[in-house]
């Protein structure tokens, strides 16, 4: 004979069920270090493009910014701009990007 008890329309060995199981998230890793690319000294910050496909790391010990192609992970060009470059901005139409300088200065570069 079973006794089934309800209550909100769940029976109880249903209930139990839902606290015992537990909930994972298959497919899901922990956040680790895939890989490394090597670029200037000091390297301080790092922007995206508006399309995604380039990322700009600023090496402030450097004076320059590295241009890495996501796709491959490699810095396909390196452009001296002025002293401690601390950060990189996009035009909203991505034509050009702004770098400030630690000697009160904005680089601008026109990106491809």
């Amino acid at each position: 004979m079973t006794i089934a008890i309800r209550r909100n329309g769940l029976s109880l060995a249903a209930l139990t069920l839902m606290l015992v199981v537990p909930v994972t998230t298959p497919g899901f890793a922990a956040p680790r270090v895939t890989d490394t690319i090597n670029v200037g000294h000091n390297a301080s910050s790092v922007a995206f493009s508006p399309n995604g496909k380039k990322a700009y790391v600023t090496n402030s010990n450097d004076g320059t910014v590295s241009v890495i192609t996501v796709a491959t992970g490699a810095v396909t060009e390196t452009i001296t701009v002025g002293d401690y470059p601390a950060s990189v901005a996009f035009s909203p139409n991505g034509k050009k990007a702004y770098v400030p300088n630690g000697n009160n200065t904005v680089s601008v570069i026109k990106t491809r």
